[in-house]
């Protein structure tokens, strides 16, 4: 190879650097409701962990999501923000 065509390469690999200001991910109300909903009607073992997984989720928000839906005292997507304290 004499490097002299680069483009033949393909494109080149990602940055493996991490970002230097991480940013959390934020969820719309109606994101949050459609997992809850969508995990709630899971009957079989492992398809809840299958959502996780497909959705890049942990447990851990589906618990914190229950918990603000309860406080909020709503299951309509429009009222199901941040908690009213």
């Amino acid at each position: 190879m004499d490097g002299g065509d680069a483009a033949a390469l393909g494109p080149a690999p990602p940055d493996p650097e991490v970002a230097a200001e991480p940013r959390r991910r934020q969820f719309t109300a109606e994101y949050r409701l459609r997992i809850l909903e969508e995990t709630d009607r899971c009957s079989n073992p492992g398809e809840t962990g299958r959502i996780l997984r497909r959705e890049g989720l942990y447990s851990s928000h589906l618990t914190a999501w229950r918990k603000l839906m309860s406080c909020t005292g709503s299951t309509a997507a429009g009222d199901f923000g941040e908690p009213r304290l």
